[in-house]
């Protein structure tokens, strides 16, 4: 199949975006519609341990030692560009636009 005929194939690109947006998301059991995301496999034995941290989504960012958190961390609001490299080791804080934890992520 050539290049372009692969970019027009919908399974070759709606599959991905499939894919991210039923991805491994699991509600947070508070009742507030947040959501933690599982630690991908093998990222537990790099460090980036999601269940551990669960009790930070929905509290304010500013509340939160980060320095406490094992890193590396990156801290983010939702919809911001961020760089697409895969780290498994790293935990990802992603706030709302109040400033809160929506959620909590490897990679």
């Amino acid at each position: 199949m050539h290049r372009r005929e692969r970019l027009m194939d919908p399974g070759w690109v709606l599959g991905p975006i499939l894919g991210a947006l039923l991805g491994c998301t699991s509600p947070d059991g508070a009742g507030n519609g947040q959501h933690a995301v599982a630690a991908p496999a093998g990222a537990r034995e790099h460090g980036c341990d999601v269940s551990r941290h669960r009790e930070l989504v929905g509290q304010p960012i500013d509340g939160i030692d980060t320095g406490a958190l094992p890193g590396p961390l990156r801290v983010y609001r939702s919809g911001s560009r961020i760089t697409m490299d895969h780290r498994p080791d790293r935990l990802n804080i992603v706030l709302d636009p109040d400033g809160r934890v929506a959620g909590i992520r490897c990679g």
